[in-house]
């Protein structure tokens, strides 16, 4: 068995497809033997008529899916193995694309952290089942990227601006904003998530109205959402038509989280933080998610020509000195026309 297989392990039991993620040690971060075989057997099983479901699940205590794995793309980057990274981000791509498009339920059980490609996963499924322990972020602009794994689309699908808020920041979020922002279905407690595994096993027929009502059964009422308790404030000062505008709305407010954020965004790459905004701006008038996808392929292909990414993974995971060296270093160095060659679509299509 080879060691991509063994970080995630697949079985069919009671027409039910288990995808069980099994990389304790790294947090389960995804690699792309393991994104490849996950879309493959996705493919299989979309095929086979004595699967009916898919469950996704985690043998770590800790974590669903910390994401992908810095450590492997930074040494890639650094060794200009641009071919590696192609098909690293090509391959999460289409995973996120097979998700979005099964016709099957797709039920999630997210139990721990999920960030970036941990969320990418789950967030295109059928059936998002959060509980207390979860801990999430798109935190791409803090490490020199962009939000991906379909982020255009679903940054979007928040209420006001809170998409924008969380994309543009890359702040962690708790369950309860994870359930108000759509990113999430339904709360269902650790100390019920077991129980429910062992009812959908039993299910007949597994329809997406039987596990309607089976799922409801077991949820909760959703915990309280930060983002939710402070969506006017984020609102007045997201809610702007540059990024420039955003940064003199958080200078001229006098709250502590305005200034908390503006902090928190002089932190993060400027290149970054542009190409974010204008990402997310293009997101709201797309529909085709396939489109979406490959818009995010091309811009994955495009940043890493640039250094900010490996330098942000260096400070953030490698040397773990939290001081990048962000290349400008100042968002009044970045032209219209900067942005628009992240843009720049790549000679081999992701579809």
């Amino acid at each position: 068995m080879s060691s991509h297989q063994q970080h995630v392990l697949f079985s069919i039991k009671k027409n039910i497809g288990f995808i069980k993620l099994n990389r304790p040690k790294a947090l389960n971060a995804l690699n792309p033997g393991m994104m490849a075989s996950i879309r493959q057997r996705l493919l299989q099983w979309r095929d086979n008529t004595d699967v009916h479901a898919i469950i996704v699940h985690s043998n770590c205590e800790r974590a669903f899916c910390a994401g992908g794995d810095l450590k492997a793309v930074h040494k890639a980057g650094t060794q200009k193995q641009f071919d590696s990274l192609d098909n690293l981000f090509r391959e999460e791509y289409l995973l996120n694309h097979v998700i979005k498009t099964f016709p099957k339920p797709y039920i999630s059980f997210v139990d721990g952290i999920a960030m970036g490609g941990g969320i990418g996963l789950f967030v295109h499924g059928s059936y998002r089942l959060l509980s207390e322990k979860t801990i999430a972020a798109m935190p791409e602009t803090n490490i020199g990227f962009f939000p991906d794994v379909g982020a255009t689309y679903f940054l979007n699908q928040a209420p006001g601006a809170l998409g924008l808020y969380l994309g543009l920041t890359g702040n962690k979020f708790q369950v309860g904003d994870a359930l108000y922002t759509n990113i999430g279905t339904h709360y269902v407690p650790h100390e019920k998530q077991a129980d429910l595994l062992k009812d959908i096993k039993v299910l007949e027929p597994k329809n997406l109205e039987s596990l309607n009502t089976l799922i409801q059964s077991y949820e909760e009422p959703h915990p309280k959402s930060f983002l939710q308790e402070n969506e006017t404030e984020i609102n007045a000062l997201f809610q702007s038509e540059t990024l420039d505008g955003i940064f003199k709305n958080l200078e001229s407010a006098s709250s502590d989280f305005a200034t908390e954020t503006l902090e928190t965004l002089k932190k993060r790459s400027p290149t970054s933080l542009a190409v974010t905004f204008e990402q997310l701006k293009r997101g709201k008038t797309m529909t085709c998610f396939a489109d979406i996808m490959s818009l995010e392929f091309d811009l994955s292909q495009n940043f890493v020509q640039h250094p900010d990414f490996f330098e942000g993974i260096r400070a953030a995971v490698i040397d773990k000195d939290c001081s990048p060296q962000w290349s400008p270093k100042n968002l009044r160095d970045i032209s219209k026309n900067d942005v628009e060659t992240y843009f720049t679509k790549h000679p081999v299509p992701l579809i």
